[in-house]
């Protein structure tokens, strides 16, 4: 199988400001007046394209702001060094002349990308899994901060943006015992015990003291179940860090045991 459409940095950005257009769904996580800005930057400015093989890190620079971006993707359902022979998520996108083409089989209309999600017989929780989500974010982010003096040294005086898009589903915390599945409050319990990815301290635990100025964390599927669970929660889609202030936000230490993903 050929390289997917989002493995290339440049169409995960190039779609990330496509889909910008819900206020609502972006949280700036300290504060910061810098956060919407380095958003605005994201979506909104002419960036140099230095993604591909062999050219000089990090993915993107701006010499008129002074800025430069490390795009990177994780997931919840990667070991690794294994190869999956069912992958729970196949990719359908096709880009035609440069732009977003239609993908097979659907309307025309329908100019977007689409993820398809196939059923591999197996259970939800070795598709998607809470400690390899915690663990490949950790591993991926904390490679990419290992590589910052290189950033640095190719690019003196910029503000450094690392861009997560995270494909991972949305988790609830569910300790044992707490709640039957087949109760009539099992929904409601669900929709207060959200999984809040973005204060998790075994995430952010990588970024503290790293480096880096700012996180844009890009999370598209962390879709409740329902609309109504939507509505009960509030889970942004995109979420921004002044990772000066890293330090002063709220964080939340979960028991790895009492994760569990959505398609239960």
């Amino acid at each position: 199988m050929g390289m997917g459409f989002f493995d290339k940095e440049k169409n995960i950005i190039d779609l990330f400001r496509l889909e910008q257009e819900n206020p609502e769904s972006i949280c700036y996580m300290t504060g910061s007046s810098e956060e919407r800005k380095i958003l605005e930057s994201v979506c909104g400015i002419a960036w140099e394209d230095t993604s591909a093989k062999g050219a000089p890190p990090p993915d993107f620079y701006n010499d008129q702001y002074k800025l430069m971006m490390e795009v990177m993707r994780v997931d919840d359902c990667e070991r690794p060094g294994v190869w999956r022979d069912s992958a729970p998520k196949i990719e359908e996108e096709l880009a035609v002349d440069g732009h977003f083409g239609p993908v097979v089989g659907l309307p025309e209309r329908d100019m977007l990308p689409h993820i398809i999600t196939a059923d591999d017989g197996r259970p939800s929780f070795v598709d998607h899994n809470y400690n390899i989500y915690r663990d490949n974010f950790r591993r991926i982010v904390g490679k990419h901060v290992h590589s910052v003096p290189i950033y640095r040294r190719n690019h003196p005086g910029h503000k450094l943006i690392f861009f997560v898009r995270d494909e991972s589903c949305l988790y609830f915390n569910i300790p044992h015992g707490a709640v039957s599945s087949h109760s009539g409050a099992f929904k409601q319990y669900l929709a207060s015990n959200a999984h809040f990815w973005m204060y998790d301290r075994a995430f952010l635990e990588p970024l503290v003291g790293a480096d880096v100025d700012f996180l844009v964390w890009y999370t598209p599927y962390k879709l409740a179940a329902d609309e109504q669970e939507r509505l009960e929660t509030y889970l942004p889609t995109v979420c921004v860090y002044d990772l000066k202030s890293l330090p002063n936000i709220y964080r939340m230490d979960y028991l790895a045991n009492n994760i569990w993903p959505r398609e239960l």
